[in-house]
């Protein structure tokens, strides 16, 4: 019997009770797992899709997409490459996105199907939380040209799904902190950028939350700060102390210009306003002896140039002298601590601050 579950445990059988029947449990001995050679699982899950899509549900996320059938990823594709057929028989347009927690190596073995979230950029040890914290964004974007050339190659319609934590990690503004700008240069980092980005609830907001000494998850999935008086609670087995959590919710930021919710849908505007550079041909600028680094998108005809200033410290660029930059006259957004200006070919941007040119 094959099944799903969330970690690489040593399998183990559970006997059910009043029975000889064995099921396997790699997971949880409380959570029996699927037979998905079984035609009748298959049929019983795509039920389960279909309900979805009758009640208005556009699509899914896979959870622990590799596990589908234990340690052979091989199998696990096909099965993932057959129901999403016929996931796609009763919803063409069905958005889906798989958690394939694993290095590049293996999740590319993924995106032949579905489009799965990036974990190389994310999290504490991240790219997204090394470059923010003043490392070089040519790394970045060089990681990042290599990598949609990869995918692509597997899929041509492969997307990349950044993100930089989720509910099974610890959250973001505990290792980032909106005071030091690094959060907003994180999030810059991964909104200004190529695919489809996730923002886990409370991001937006700086919400904190971690395991610590607890170890229990549900630390990282706390009650969102609403603010308006919600009689929202946190998940049950919560220990983290509401003393760390952040005063101020979504009421109150909404009302605040300066708040990190303003940040994120200034953010999220600039990236509306220039499509190109989620759906665009992505070309890594390669910039020397500076920690600014970024990129080119060509989308429909036009194209954008994106540059990150991860340090704390205002650089001057000579756009002239940078191969793929060259014709960029115009400055169409500025977002970060500090500012930047345009002036010819030269582009002074602030610390800790993105810009967007046409």
């Amino acid at each position: 019997m094959t099944g799903v579950q969330t970690c690489a445990l040593p399998i183990s059988f559970k006997q059910i009770a009043g029975s000889t029947d064995l099921v396997e449990c790699n997971f949880d001995t409380d959570m029996p797992e699927l037979n998905y050679s079984n035609i009748a699982v298959r049929q019983a899950i795509l039920d389960v899709a279909k309900f979805y899509f009758d009640l208005g549900v556009d699509g899914f996320r896979f959870d622990a997409a590799k596990y589908v059938y234990f340690n052979d990823h091989i199998a696990s594709v096909n099965f993932w490459r057959s129901f999403l057929y016929e996931m796609k028989m009763l919803k063409p347009d069905v958005y889906t996105v798989a958690e394939v927690w694993d290095s590049d190596a293996v999740t590319n073995k993924y995106f032949e199907v579905v489009n799965c979230f990036n974990f190389t950029l994310s999290q504490q040890n991240g790219m997204y939380t090394d470059v923010a914290k003043a490392g070089n964004a040519n790394r970045l974007s060089s990681y990042v040209e290599a990598y949609l050339n990869t995918i692509k190659a597997k899929n041509s319609s492969a997307m990349m799904v950044p993100f930089i934590a989720n509910h099974d990690t610890d959250r973001a503004a505990g290792y980032l902190t909106p005071e030091s700008g690094n959060m907003q240069m994180a999030a810059n980092l991964y909104i200004l950028g190529p695919g489809s980005p996730f923002i886990y609830y409370g991001e937006e907001l700086g919400m904190r939350g971690s395991r610590g000494s607890a170890n229990t998850d549900a630390n990282r999935r706390l009650a969102m700060v609403w603010g308006d008086g919600d009689s929202v609670k946190d998940p049950e087995g919560t220990t983290y102390d509401p003393d760390n959590q952040i005063q101020a919710g979504a009421k109150d930021q909404m009302a605040d210009d300066s708040s990190l919710l303003t940040y994120y849908k200034k953010l999220l505007m600039i990236r509306a306003a220039n499509p190109e550079i989620a759906r665009g041909e992505y070309k890594a600028l390669k910039l020397e002896n500076t920690k600014v680094g970024g990129f080119t998108s060509t989308w429909e005809g036009r194209t954008v140039c994106v540059l990150h200033n991860p340090s704390g410290s205002e650089s001057v660029i000579d756009l002239s002298q940078i191969k793929g930059a060259e014709g960029f006259k115009t400055l169409s957004a500025v977002i970060g601590m500090e500012g930047a200006k345009l002036e010819g070919s030269t582009l002074t941007i602030g610390g800790k601050t993105s810009a967007v040119l046409r």
